[in-house]
């Protein structure tokens, strides 16, 4: 069995992991992602799965397998964030405006994700737009197709209007040094990143390789950027490729 976590398009075929209702009233980051890991499988009489994490979901994923090996086959990482400590990532990050304010406390990230969720509410299009400006053109094409900008913009409503708490303690939970867990990564790892990816540079995909302790493999996908990737990735992995 497959788990994903942070991907708005995951098919039938894989779980998907949910995470900001769980985050929205626990105490603690990490003990809410391995009590919902836990009760999954206990739920599901599993044993061992395979873990994938699109974006910010490779932080709950490395967590889990950093934390229940045994319990872990493989992973695939897609466009991941990796720790923003292990380098000088943000200057050159599109999403450092969300990062900085997280870094800066509850009432700034408030504020922002409150102007988000108000974009969301009056001009989703015009949300999505301004998030895609200074992405590569092939991945423009791509997320003007109306079922991907509709699955991309239900995605961001999920997050920052349904689960507001949630999406804020996960950010907070980020932009905090988490890369402590990485040697205590052992299972075989596989990163999918795009050569022109501006959300999750491709030197975050290299620091991130060298701080896991198992076994990583880099896919890299030229001229794609973050979501470029995940639609190119998934049905890979998907087919077992």
């Amino acid at each position: 069995m497959t788990i994903a976590f942070g991907s708005c398009e995951a098919p039938s075929t894989i779980a998907s992991l949910e995470r900001l209702p769980r985050l929205e009233a626990a105490a603690d980051y990490r003990s809410a992602i391995l009590d919902a890991f836990d009760q999954y499988l206990e739920r599901h009489d599993q044993q061992k799965v395979r873990l994938i994490g699109f974006s910010l979901g490779a932080m709950p994923t490395l967590h889990i397998a950093a934390a229940r090996a045994h319990n872990v086959s493989s992973i695939d990482l897609i466009a991941p964030g990796a720790p923003l400590q292990l380098g000088r990532f943000l200057d050159n990050m599109a999403g450092r405006p969300v990062f900085e304010a997280a870094s800066a406390g509850k009432f700034r990230l408030g504020l922002l994700a409150g102007l988000q969720s108000l974009g969301l509410r009056l001009a989703p299009n015009t949300v999505a737009l301004q998030l895609f400006k200074s992405a590569p053109e092939i991945e423009k094409s791509m997320m003007a197709e109306p079922i991907r900008s509709e699955a991309f913009t239900n995605g961001m409503r999920y997050a920052i209007r349904e689960h507001a708490a949630g999406y804020r303690r996960e950010l907070n939970a980020y932009v905090r040094d988490w890369s402590e867990i990485l040697p205590k990564v052992q299972s075989p790892v596989r990163i999918w990143q795009g050569s022109a990816d501006n959300w999750a540079p491709p030197d975050m995909a290299k620091a991130l390789a060298s701080a896991i302790a198992g076994p990583v493999q880099i896919e890299w996908l030229e001229g794609l950027s973050h979501y470029g990737t995940l639609a190119h990735a998934l049905p890979r992995i998907v087919k077992g490729q």
